[in-house]
């Protein structure tokens, strides 16, 4: 397969014995624990595969969901991705509620507390269905967000904050499709829980070694490489990118089923038209009112 030697089993992020921060390793642990309930035996990783992970570790930008005292009570994934010259937030559509508000971006956390960019009202996709005169919903949404807007990860553990690292933002022009010689990863934050009043902690997991098996209306299926061990170790990832082997952008995590160990993504190759029309007919957003803003952990 035209794929790094990637393992079975999901990946975790943490810190080595040189002292350093050993992004894959830490993944390889955490992913693993969520999807299998159980510690993975060393293995060892090539350097090819430990690029890949660490990469695929910083595709997923943290979107949180903050009451009106700013305190967090939920959490999805998105993606930043620049686009005909313009830079948007992807995420999906059931994820960020088109009836809720107070949703953010987390820009970055540090000790001095965790700065976000407050997200404006989504845009939200659907399809007319030909011969029925309704609008079926689809579950992706997406967001012009400013130019040089970005998220910077910071690994904690218990022995060692590692350094800044900027999230991946995507150059593509959503044309990549999956195909089956290829395998393929996501990642996002799970077991999320509140730490003090401002706090939402949860680990990076990484998820590697997904097959596609076909595509099927508004989606990519995808066969996990273990068991589907139920929808609550995947929750926080939904609006995650999904990603190839070329470090390619092909869809955005929607959903799984059990019964079957698939995940399901949305296919942007068949909504590119979507950002084509936004970008051919309106020109650039030029403010954003929302703006950033410091949660202090003080």
């Amino acid at each position: 397969m035209n794929s790094p030697d990637l393992e079975a089993e999901p990946h975790r992020v943490g810190e080595s014995g040189h002292g350093h921060v050993d992004v894959a390793r830490a993944v390889s642990r955490t992913s693993n624990r969520a999807m299998t309930g159980r510690e993975p035996e060393a293995k060892h990783v090539s350097p090819r595969t430990r690029a890949w992970l660490e990469w695929v570790a910083l595709t997923s930008i943290p979107v949180r969901h903050l009451d009106q005292n700013d305190l967090p009570i939920g959490s999805a994934s998105g993606c930043l991705l620049d686009y005909k010259g313009r830079r948007f937030l992807l995420s999906a559509a059931h994820a960020i509620s088109m009836r809720s508000t107070g949703w953010v971006m987390e820009m970055e956390s540090n000790s001095r507390g965790t700065e976000f960019f407050r997200i404006p009202r989504m845009n939200y996709v659907g399809e007319i269905v030909r011969g029925k005169g309704r609008m079926r919903e689809i579950d992706l949404c997406y967001i012009e967000v400013p130019p040089n807007l970005g998220s910077i990860f910071r690994l904690h553990t218990p022995m060692v904050v590692g350094p800044p690292q900027p999230r991946h933002v995507f150059e593509t022009d959503l044309s990549s499709i999956p195909t089956h010689d290829q395998l393929f990863g996501f990642s996002g934050h799970v077991r999320l829980e509140r730490h003090g009043d401002v706090g939402l902690a949860g680990e990076l997991a990484v998820y590697p070694g997904l097959s596609f098996l076909r595509s099927e209306d508004d989606f990519h299926v995808f066969k996990l490489p273990v068991p589907h061990p139920g929808h609550e170790h995947f929750q926080g990832c939904s609006g995650a990118p999904i990603v190839n082997a070329k470090r390619e952008l092909v869809g955005i995590v929607s959903g799984g089923d059990a019964d079957d160990d698939t995940i399901r993504g949305v296919s942007l190759t068949r909504y590119k038209y979507v950002l084509d029309f936004l970008c051919s007919n309106t020109l650039p957003a030029k403010s954003f009112a929302l703006g950033i803003t410091r949660v202090s952990s003080s």
